[in-house]
């Protein structure tokens, strides 16, 4: 059986890849779809991905402002866009997803940057989230 965070890490990686198509696409709907009928990608991952995909998009004004608060001398423009879209997916869960620790979405959001970004996106996600991070 998975466990729950190991779903909602598959859902936070499905969700950065439906928000990176998105930039290219109008259609969020349809690529979210079109990706979830791709091979390797189960049902178990759409409900949390879904959520996180709707809420970056819904909150996108509130969670774009609270990074460039953050920010030290760059816009949110000017940041890579797998980095940019990390940062959106992280922030949109501290600042309105009560039922998950920060510590996991900071842990999960430096993973994702890590593994997608460039060589120094898990110390720049982690410094801007950590200040995000309600204390």
């Amino acid at each position: 059986m998975v466990s729950q965070e190991s779903g909602r890490s598959r859902a936070r990686e499905f969700a950065l890849s439906v928000l990176y198509a998105a930039e290219f696409h109008e259609d969020v709907e349809q690529v979210f779809e079109d990706l979830l009928q791709t091979p390797n990608v189960g049902g178990e991952i759409d409900p949390f991905a879904r959520r996180l995909v709707s809420g970056v998009r819904e909150h996108r004004v509130a969670i774009d402002a609270a990074i460039v608060e953050r920010l030290q001398n760059w816009t949110i423009d000017r940041l890579a866009t797998v980095d940019r879209i990390v940062l959106r997916m992280g922030a949109c869960e501290l600042l309105f997803f009560d039922d998950v620790p920060a510590k996991v979405v900071l842990d999960e959001a430096v993973e994702l940057a890590k593994r997608f970004g460039g060589p120094r996106s898990g110390n720049f996600v982690n410094g801007v989230l950590d200040a995000l991070a309600p204390r």
